[in-house]
């Protein structure tokens, strides 16, 4: 069919190989972090709340002007939002029932480390 031929051609605006190397460092900094992010746990329900917290001003962040790695959100947060983007059609949902608005993604991997220092996610 013509639309299967057409996606064959179609061009990424995304560099794959930096991308995958930024995931691989938000994974990283996950695997090293002294919280336990892979299962219910305390840590992983406080990093749920600090990333709704969060959530709420990632997008006017970025609108003022801050920098994506400024912008950026702690390790655990940043994990908790890479999760939830794992399901498009739920983080859509959930932005606009919670925001009003899809919060755009900018550097989907960015993250600061625990010592406030930024994570080498930027694309």
């Amino acid at each position: 069919s013509k639309s299967t031929e057409a996606n064959q051609w179609m061009v990424f605006s995304v560099d794959l190989v930096s991308a995958a190397a930024s995931q691989r460092e938000l994974l990283r900094a996950v695997h090293r972090s002294p919280l336990e992010l892979y299962a219910a746990s305390p840590d992983l329900k406080k990093a749920i709340t600090r990333y709704k917290k969060w959530l709420d001003t990632a997008d006017a962040e970025q609108g003022a002007g801050a920098s994506p790695q400024e912008a950026a959100p702690a390790v655990d947060v940043a994990w908790v939002w890479h999760l939830h983007r794992l399901n498009p059609e739920a983080y859509r949902a959930d932005c606009l029932r919670s925001l009003g608005r899809v919060v755009q993604v900018v550097c989907p991997f960015a993250f600061r480390d625990a010592d406030g220092g930024d994570g080498e996610a930027a694309e």
